[in-house]
Formats: structure tokens, C-alpha cells, sequence
């Protein structure tokens, strides 16, 4: 993945979830489990992009930080601040979002190649047949028309079986990156708080990788205090490498 830079983004104030980067998940801090995760993919460079000194010691032994105290409206606008200031000529960024404790990182390979077929950006989602996950509106859907996403929603849309749950993990090209940092957060990313709706909004194809051919089952991310224990039960389930600590 020598031309890929991988940047997480994580700050330390979350509305729904106050210092969610730096909550322990089955004793390590969250943010650390996420840059672990990363790492155990084939991932050549990542880097933690933070406002906070608190979670850059975190993970300052695994991979590099870039602090900056700069506000930004998203995650992948914080992205973007990054591989301005750090980036080494790589010719694409991946968003890896701070709250993805339980990523296979088998799936980031398959992210690189997707993004580098087609340009433009890509995603992730997950083939989901839990009708009460699909009720809880931190679970985002991902309403696919093809191997694209036409839209995104909190709320079920029909009653199609399966559905697909919104992953976050966001690759970009360069052009692309620039044109999502340039522009002002949309109607519709402002009404639902998805940062994808910026890019959709615009009118932008948004690619999709499905992932079930990575994993047997969706995994859980971090969204509230509640997904905590979600989070320890699936990681109880995987190969010793997912819960050592990694010291």
C-alpha cells in the first residue's frame, strides 16, 4: 500500500459519545485499538490525526501523529488537513474512521484496489439481516443501486432484505479529497450529520466495496456508551491477535 496514506481521524469532544477515542474496549483505549487494527493490514504508512495530546501519546509508539487545534466539520475534512500538511506525494488517502474497533483489516487491501480501478471515492458496507439493528439510528444504511450508493439513512427505507449497513472507511484521490474539503458542508450532510451526503449531494459517484467477502458477520463500531459491550463481546469471538493489548 506504498501509495496510499492511511490517516485516522479522532478528536477528543464526540456529541454523542464525550471522549469516545480514548474509552477502553476490553482494556485498551479505543483509538488504539483502531490504529492496531490498521496496522495489521499491509498498510506502509498511517497517521493519527488529532486535536488532543491525550490520545496522540496513545498511539505515538505505533504509528505517526499530526496534532492540529484547528475545528473541523468532519472527519475526513481533518483528513484532508493532514495529508496537506504530512502527506509524501501518495496518490491516495484513506479515511479510516477513529470509531472502527473491529475492522478486519483484510478489508483494507481491497479498499486500496478498488480506489485506485476507479478513482473518485469508495466506501464500505456490510449485507446486514438484523431488522432491530436497522431501528437504531446510529446505524447508518447504505442504499445501494449497483456496487454505488445512491444515498444514505438513518431510517429504513423499505423492507428489503438484506440491507446494508454504512462502514466508515472512506478512500479518495486526490482530486476528490480536494474538492470535498473545498466545499461547504451540504443541506443534506448538515440535516442528517453524514459527511458522505457532501459528496452525494454534489452529485459525485460514490463506489462501494461490499465486504462480505471478508468477513462472516458485521462488526460493530463505536457510536455510543452502549456499543462499548458490543464491541468486547464480538472481539472475545476472534483470533488472539484482536485482543491482545498489544503493549
Amino acid at each position: 500500500m506504498g501509495d496510499c496514506l492511511i490517516v485516522i481521524p479522532a478528536r477528543a469532544s464526540s456529541l454523542r459519545f464525550p471522549e469516545k477515542a480514548l474509552a477502553p474496549i476490553a482494556g485498551v483505549p479505543l483509538i488504539r485499538r483502531v490504529a492496531l487494527q490498521v496496522l495489521w493490514s499491509t498498510a506502509s504508512r498511517l497517521v493519527v490525526a488529532t486535536d488532543d495530546v491525550r490520545i496522540a501519546r496513545l498511539v505515538e509508539d505505533l504509528c505517526e501523529v499530526h496534532l492540529s487545534a484547528q475545528a473541523f466539520a468532519t472527519g475526513t475534512d481533518r483528513v484532508a488537513q493532514a495529508f496537506d500538511a504530512v502527506g509524501r506525494g501518495e496518490q491516495f488517502v484513506i479515511n479510516v474512521q477513529g470509531d472502527e474497533p473491529c475492522l478486519p483489516p483484510e478489508i483494507l487491501p481491497r479498499v486500496e484496489e478498488a480506489i485506485a480501478s476507479r478513482g473518485g471515492c469508495v466506501s464500505v458496507c456490510v449485507p446486514m439481516f438484523e431488522e432491530d439493528r436497522r431501528q437504531d439510528p446510529n446505524v447508518v444504511e447504505a442504499v445501494m443501486r449497483g456496487d454505488e450508493a445512491s444515498d444514505f439513512v438513518r431510517e429504513p427505507h423499505d423492507a428489503q432484505l438484506p440491507w446494508y449497513q454504512h462502514v466508515g472507511i472512506y478512500a479518495f484521490d486526490l482530486p476528490t479529497l480536494a474538492r470535498f474539503a473545498s466545499r461547504p458542508v451540504s443541506d443534506g450532510e448538515r440535516l442528517h450529520r453524514l459527511e458522505q451526503l457532501r459528496l452525494t449531494d454534489a452529485g459525485e459517484r460514490l463506489g462501494m466495496v461490499v465486504a462480505t467477502a471478508w468477513t462472516n458477520r458485521p462488526w460493530p463500531s463505536i457510536n455510543s456508551p452502549q456499543d462499548t459491550a458490543r464491541a468486547e463481546a464480538y472481539l472475545a469471538g476472534l483470533a488472539p491477535r484482536a485482543q491482545s493489548s498489544a503493549v
